[in-house]
């Protein structure tokens, strides 16, 4: 496994998740809310959007970090104003 795969799986151990959902999420984020999909993957599609896990409106986001990465998958921390925090 390449680095960033192990970056990865690591991340996914031991991590709250929208809806508790078991899986990357999409975190869609419009002008008035921020929304969380679960990833739907097939053969015919690559990838998809699934079932709604959370929402929240945008004014719950309290902090939204990223730390960019060449060599291993990038990370985002999003916080919310209830002290929620979702690694992506």
């Amino acid at each position: 496994m390449f680095a960033g795969g192990k970056e990865v799986a690591r991340r996914r151990k031991d991590r709250v998740t929208p809806g508790g959902h078991n899986g990357d999420p999409y975190a869609v984020l419009g002008e008035s809310r921020l929304a969380f999909f679960e990833m739907k993957r097939s053969i015919v599609q690559r990838k998809s959007l699934g079932r709604l896990l959370a929402q929240s409106p945008i004014t719950d986001v309290a902090s939204c970090d990223l730390t960019p990465s060449r060599m291993r998958a990038s990370e985002i921390n999003l916080g919310l104003q209830d002290g929620t925090t979702y690694p992506l």
